[in-house]
């Protein structure tokens, strides 16, 4: 599979990240979610690069499927980057199914000390955190997991 690596460059690298993909860009899918959960995004986030505001959601949206056997390695997200120059700081996860404990799936966040938190994958919800954040997918064991993945946008 295809991974962002940054700056709008993507690499394959299936040793880091199994499973499939399919992007697609829609305006009206980005706004339609950015109205949903702008109460819960910040207004401003910052950076080595200094603060900025949030100026909605990336219009590319990714549909990833896991199946049994996929798994994606401990990363932080790349940013996006838009040939404007607005870019990513905060990505966003939306979860499409329910995926039991038992079933693996998990987005595990890493702490400094190598603990895990992890957070199971629950029908409608959203993941919302920094891309600087150390995480992984963590191994499925049974069954699917389906996602949608996108990114708040700063100038």
């Amino acid at each position: 599979m295809l991974e962002l690596i940054g700056r709008g460059r993507q690499q394959l690298r299936s040793e880091v990240r199994d499973g499939l993909r399919s992007i697609d860009d829609s305006p009206e899918l980005s706004a339609y979610l950015c109205e949903v959960i702008a109460p819960h995004l910040p207004r401003t986030t910052s950076s080595w690069q200094g603060e900025a505001h949030l100026e909605g959601l990336n219009e590319r949206c990714r549909f990833l499927v896991y199946k049994p056997g996929h798994y994606f390695a401990p990363h932080c997200d790349g940013q996006y980057t838009r040939p404007n120059g607005d870019c990513s700081r905060i990505t966003v996860q939306l979860y499409l199914h329910d995926v039991p404990v038992e079933a693996g799936g998990a987005t595990n966040f890493i702490s400094v000390r190598g603990e895990k938190m992890p957070v199971q994958p629950r029908c409608g919800s959203a993941l919302i955190f920094s891309q600087d954040l150390l995480h992984e997918g963590a191994l499925v064991a049974e069954g699917y997991k389906y996602t949608m993945r996108t990114e708040a946008m700063t100038p």
